[in-house]
């Protein structure tokens, strides 16, 4: 008996070569599907303050069925283009411009916010084909604004 190639060499060839394209495809597949959803789904953060009058930067806010006026002062996202003057154009000019959804304990605290008093950082996930707004953070910042 002399040395011969083992008997599954070329089982193994033929079962591996299908599976290695297949990961292929579903690596191709996968790398797609993440950049459709970052464009309609995104982890976004906002700051801004709660306000009795309209503006270039006020969206208008759905918490449960009421409407209140928010002024944007800074948006930040996961999303790689994601960008500010686009995110406003899409929401300024509809009503409401947003629709907040989440706990809520959190929807009654954005609620119960008097106009013009601190700004808030709102963060959670954001998905643009529905203009829905899930709120998983609020943080009350201190104001920095000079007093009058």
């Amino acid at each position: 008996m002399g040395c011969q190639r083992p008997m599954l060499a070329r089982p193994v060839k033929k079962l591996l070569c299908p599976l290695l394209c297949l990961a292929l495809v579903l690596g191709l597949v996968s790398s797609l599907a993440a950049q459709v959803t970052t464009r309609g789904t995104v982890l976004i953060e906002f700051t801004g303050m709660v306000q009795s009058w309209p503006g270039n930067d006020v969206l208008t806010l759905e918490v449960k069925k009421q409407h209140i006026l928010f002024a944007l002062h800074d948006v930040h996202s996961s999303g790689q283009r994601f960008l500010r003057e686009r995110f406003l154009s899409d929401l300024r000019l509809r009503t409401p411009s947003m629709y907040v959804r989440g706990p809520d304990y959190l929807l009654e605290e954005l609620l119960a916010e008097k106009p013009g008093t601190r700004p808030l950082k709102l963060r959670g996930m954001y998905y643009s084909d529905s203009r829905v707004f899930v709120i998983n953070r609020l943080f009350r910042l201190r104001d920095t604004r000079p007093e009058r």
